[in-house]
């Protein structure tokens, strides 16, 4: 019988490679016991919508003016905002200025540019709490000079807004939990804790009403703010 060759120092080679296997086994099985077993999971999504009335609001107003020089064209302007923001000065409002720019104005002759004079933008912006009152503030900066209105947007407060998230985030996980265990009940398992929460938010801002008595001396600019759509969407992987 053909015999296994032994090395220098006398040991079979065949036992050598037994022991080798033995010990990558012993290695493997080992492995395989400490390794955690993959957790079985329900994924749902859960939603919440709500209605809010905003209580704040920024108007963007200010001035144009044109002259034959930038600099008659600044000082106008400057001398209109000045007038604005002393009309504004008895009012809960806060203002900034949102742009600035001066720009040349061409007439063109034979598609030639031929400066005319130089116009003057300086837009206001104008932020409130006293939401019902923005018409009031339009008409106060209207008085005082301003010929533009360039936009208003509604808003929330810090406050009214981490309240509302609070309970919309509230109710769509409730929503969420309710879809699992509808789930659950009819696989014939139970839900335990969530793995993985994530959220997404839409609060798109309305567009407004401006309604004005044109033609009038005295007209009145009404504003009707519309209530804000808040709404979340829950993803939540539950363990089962």
């Amino acid at each position: 019988m053909e015999k296994w060759d032994k090395c220098s120092c006398g040991c079979n080679h065949w036992h050598v490679l037994v022991k080798i296997a033995v010990i990558v086994l012993i290695v493997y099985i080992a492995a395989s016991w400490l390794k955690p077993a993959e957790a079985s999971t329900i994924d749902t999504s859960g939603t919440a919508e709500t209605s809010v009335m905003p209580d704040k609001a920024y108007i963007f107003l200010g001035a144009e003016t044109q002259a034959d020089t930038a600099a008659d064209s600044q000082a106008e302007n400057a001398a209109i905002i000045d007038a604005i923001n002393s009309a504004l000065s008895e009012m809960d409002a806060k203002i900034e200025t949102s742009s600035y720019y001066v720009n040349a104005v061409y007439s063109y002759e034979k598609d030639t540019p031929v400066v005319i004079g130089y116009k003057t933008t300086h837009i206001l912006k104008i932020t409130t709490t006293d939401v019902e009152n923005a018409g009031k503030i339009i008409d106060a900066a209207s008085e005082g000079g301003a010929n533009t209105v360039n936009d208003i947007q509604f808003a929330l407060s810090d406050e009214k807004e981490k309240a509302a998230r609070q309970n919309l985030l509230a109710n769509a996980v409730d929503d969420a939990r309710q879809k699992a265990d509808i789930i659950a009940k009819a696989a014939g398992v139970r839900v335990k804790t969530p793995m993985h929460i994530s959220e997404s938010w839409n609060m798109p801002y309305p567009m407004y009403d401006r309604v004005m008595a044109a033609g009038m001396e005295s007209a009145k600019t009404s504003i009707s703010p519309q209530e804000l759509q808040l709404s979340v969407t829950i993803s939540v992987n539950w363990k089962i």
